[in-house]
């Protein structure tokens, strides 16, 4: 099994690292909840998640998992580790034979703080979010 660390977690590293007033301000925080907007996930010119339940966090769109288009979806063995939301688990995507691997991630069992985002998925690698 291998353990890394979340792309949203580098990513927020890499984002306010550099301004360090601002990673004392985050500590603690996840983000705030979004208006109530429908939103959309696209890759491979297919809409794989719809909904206007999403969560933000840490800049990404989290959707339930009752919006994904779940016949593009293919379950991944890979998992990475947030010391702020736990363990994510992945699945990657599989449109018109062309795959997206571990595109979508998700925290069956997140931290107290990420309590919010269980039950949601976000993405990255190329899947567009319209809101």
């Amino acid at each position: 099994m291998r353990r890394n660390l979340c792309y949203c977690h580098i990513r927020y590293l890499l984002r306010y690292s550099h301004r360090p007033h601002l990673l004392w301000v985050m500590r603690g925080k996840l983000g705030n909840r979004p208006e109530t907007i429908m939103a959309r996930a696209i890759w491979n010119g297919r809409v794989i998640a719809e909904s206007n339940d999403t969560e933000e966090v840490e800049g990404n769109v989290y959707f339930p998992e009752a919006s994904l288009k779940r016949e593009y979806f293919i379950p991944s063995t890979t998992t990475s580790l947030c010391p702020r939301k736990g363990q994510a688990r992945y699945m990657s995507l599989l449109i018109d034979g062309q795959d997206n691997l571990d595109a979508a991630w998700y925290y069956p069992d997140p931290m107290p703080i990420a309590r919010k985002i269980k039950g949601y998925v976000a993405f990255w690698r190329g899947v567009e979010i319209e809101k």
